[in-house]
């Protein structure tokens, strides 16, 4: 329904039932925190979740289920009763360098304009590299399989996660900031139109332009480790707890 949740154990006491957890999300409102928590059964307690969680979203239980090794966080969105399943995945290195600030999350923030961009270089050479960004309940990942700087030519692989699943191939031609992407609009859901697409050399970024629904918005793509499923197609490996 628009959100991203993962969680991660960072520690927990098998003798005494007790831990802490980071939660992060990104989505219709991006959250960040960190908790802890018990645990008695199957149910796990993490007193003051409701403050790590949209206002429109409120907690009604979680539940590790140990068989099938996953988290059921039980909530009310609105007046919708809902269950959200996190399955294991990889933890994002966003979770694990806490202090740093130019992360999927606080991008995700942006409903504008980015607070710049600058520069008309080239991306880096040695591909495939990654860039991912979040915006309105969708996640996409942009992998730059080839790029030529004599032609300003490439080809990317576009995937995103979120209010719905998308996955293609694209050839792209680049001039000055502004990056061409044949056909972007096949691959994006049916209610986000996309305007324009930038690189912007000194920030190591991509901002990419778009309308979702009636609503403009900017969603800044920032460089991050290309996930397994990226770098081997052929098997089609989709992951993720989140």
């Amino acid at each position: 329904m628009g959100e991203a949740v993962t969680i991660r154990i960072h520690k927990y006491d098998h003798a005494k039932g007790v831990g802490a957890v980071f939660v992060t999300g990104s989505g219709l409102a991006p959250v960040r925190c960190h908790r802890d928590f018990s645990k008695t059964q199957q149910l796990l307690d993490v007193p003051g979740l409701e403050h790590c969680l949209p206002r429109s979203v409120k907690p009604a239980g979680m539940r590790y289920c140990s068989d099938q090794d996953q988290l059921l966080l039980d909530a009310k969105v609105s007046y919708l009763a809902v269950e959200l399943v996190l399955k294991p995945s990889p933890c994002p290195a966003v979770l694990l360098e806490e202090g740093s600030r130019n992360d999927l999350l606080s991008h995700s923030a942006w409903v504008w304009d980015a607070t710049g961009c600058t520069g008309s270089g080239g991306p880096p050479s040695r591909a495939p590299f990654c860039f991912t960004g979040s915006k309105m309940g969708e996640i996409v990942t942009i992998r730059v399989n080839s790029f030529d700087n004599a032609s300003s030519t490439g080809s990317v692989h576009v995937s995103g996660s979120g209010l719905a699943p998308v996955k293609c191939q694209r050839s792209f031609s680049k001039a000055q900031q502004l990056i061409t992407v044949d056909k972007l609009a096949d691959c994006l859901p049916a209610t986000v139109k996309p305007e324009s697409m930038k690189y912007c050399s000194d920030q190591n970024q991509v901002l990419l332009n778009a309308h979702v629904g009636i609503v403009p918005v900017q969603m800044a793509l920032i460089p991050s480790p290309c996930a397994p499923h990226l770098m081997e197609d052929k098997k089609n490996k989709w992951c993720c707890f989140g």
